[in-house]
C-alpha cells in the first residue's frame, strides 16, 4: 500500500490513499471529487484494494487478513459465530461477550462489516441467543442460553 493508491469501501466507495502514516488509519479522498475535505477511515472498516479498472480484488486490506492466501475456505457468517462461541468462550461461562472476546473486532477483520445487524439476524431466526449486557452483548449457542430471569422470583418468595 502507497500513497495514490485506491481502496474500495462498501459504504463510501472507491477512494484514493493519501496518507498511511499512522498504523491504524487512512487518510483518503473520494475518487470521483478529490477536491473535497480530506479524511480518516480506520484499518477495521471494511475497505479493500482495487485495480487500476476500480475492480475490487479478492485480497482484504483490513488488518491483513486474505484467506485465499491463508489456503482456507470462507466461513459463513453463521459458521463463523459458531464457531466463535465455542472457541472463545471460557469455563464457566457458556456465551461470549462481543467486545471483550475479541469478537467484533475479528468479525469485522474477517468480512469487511459490522456483525451487529448478523447477529440480530441469526438471533431472530434462532440460531443464536443475544442478551444484552454492560458493554455490549453475550451470544450464546441456543442449548447453552441462560433462561431469562431463570428462577429468581422463586428464590424471592422461596420461606426457609
Amino acid at each position: 500500500m502507497k500513497v495514490g493508491d485506491e481502496i474500495y469501501h462498501p459504504d463510501l466507495g472507491v477512494l484514493k490513499v493519501l496518507d498511511w502514516g499512522d498504523p491504524s488509519l487512512l487518510t483518503v479522498v473520494k475518487k470521483e471529487d478529490e477536491r473535497q475535505m480530506p479524511f480518516k477511515i480506520g484499518k477495521q472498516s471494511g475497505w479493500r484494494k482495487t485495480d487500476a479498472g476500480g475492480m475490487e480484488k479478492t485480497e482484504a486490506y483490513s488488518e491483513g487478513v486474505d484467506m485465499a492466501k491463508e489456503g482456507k475456505p470462507k466461513l459463513s457468517e453463521e459458521e463463523f459465530v459458531v464457531r466463535a462461541i465455542e472457541k472463545l468462550r471460557k469455563q464457566p461461562y457458556k456465551g461470549i461477550h462481543t467486545v471483550y472476546s475479541g469478537f467484533n473486532q475479528a468479525f469485522k477483520e474477517y468480512f469487511g462489516t459490522n456483525p451487529v445487524e448478523m447477529t440480530q439476524r441469526l438471533a431472530k431466526e434462532g440460531k443464536i441467543v443475544v442478551r444484552p449486557v454492560r458493554g455490549g452483548v453475550m451470544l450464546y449457542l441456543p442449548q447453552d442460553a441462560p433462561e431469562p430471569g431463570g428462577d429468581a422470583l422463586a428464590k424471592i418468595l422461596d420461606e426457609d
